[in-house]
């Protein structure tokens, strides 16, 4: 196994690309922030409303979404959320599933 990301409680994203971090705000907002003194600092990622993200500027409706036990990528691509699913449970999910969509992104740059 690969180390991954790191989701803390007060909504930050750690990859484990250094210099790099993500902060997912109260709207449901998610940006990337590069600590290495870039401009712009912070980058918006993309949004989550309820169960579902949408990267920025994007025109679809989602790209990632929870269905009950069910976690979507796209239309034709899903996981099974494995034990209970509570609300709870699958906003964390969702939100890890963003978080390694970050990790991907930064590994491109």
């Amino acid at each position: 196994m690969v180390p991954g990301p790191t989701i803390r409680s007060d909504g930050t994203i750690v990859p484990t690309r250094a210099g790099f971090t993500a902060r997912l705000d109260a709207s449901g907002a998610v940006y990337v922030v590069d600590a290495r003194g870039a401009t712009p600092r912070e980058e918006l990622f993309g949004h989550i409303v309820d169960d579902s993200f949408t990267f920025a500027g994007s025109e679809r409706d989602w790209a990632v979404r929870v269905e009950g036990d069910v976690l979507w990528f796209g239309e034709h691509d899903s996981s099974q959320i494995d034990g209970v699913v509570t609300p709870s449970l699958r906003r964390t999910a969702l939100v890890m599933a963003v978080a390694f969509y970050i990790e991907g992104a930064l590994a491109e740059r």
